[in-house]
């Protein structure tokens, strides 16, 4: 796993000072590494994901890294958190503990884990296939985050 955090390039990670936790669910593990200033997002991000498996069943073991980030951006266009998914096993989230961090972690966490699930079916390699994964994180994101209009 260390080898794939390295590969990133972005955010720069220090893999040694990253600290771990972990959760079973629907018979996965949820690998959460994350910097320790972090630690208070590591219950939300649980909470998302126990929302996020009722709904969607992984096939592999995900683990999620969790960085902080002092984007400007970040803070204030994406609610205190950017994250993107690596591949179907790593996402990464970067957080900015300044402002309304909490609900965007709640829906970038899910959003994620809706790319990572959907992952073989969807390989961006068309427009459309990249609007139609899109359009279904955004609703899944909504689902879990109860932000979903009938």
């Amino acid at each position: 796993m260390f080898k794939a955090i390295k590969r990133l390039r972005r955010p720069k990670i220090d893999p040694l000072k990253l600290r771990e936790d972990s959760v079973f669910l629907v018979r996965k593990k949820f690998s959460l590494l994350y910097d320790g200033k972090l630690r208070n997002t590591i219950p939300i991000v649980k909470s998302a994901l126990k929302r996020s498996t009722d709904v969607l069943k992984p096939k592999t073991n995900i683990t999620f890294v969790i960085v902080p980030t002092s984007s400007y951006f970040v803070k204030n266009k994406m609610k205190g958190v950017a994250g993107f998914t690596r591949d179907e096993n790593l996402v990464v989230l970067e957080v900015h503990t300044g402002g309304k961090w909490r609900e965007g972690l709640i829906s970038t966490a899910a959003h994620e884990f809706s790319h990572t699930v959907r992952l073989k079916k969807f390989k961006y390699a068309t427009l459309r296939e990249s609007l139609a994964s899109e359009g279904l994180a955004q609703n899944f994101e909504a689902l879990i985050s109860d932000k979903l209009q009938p």
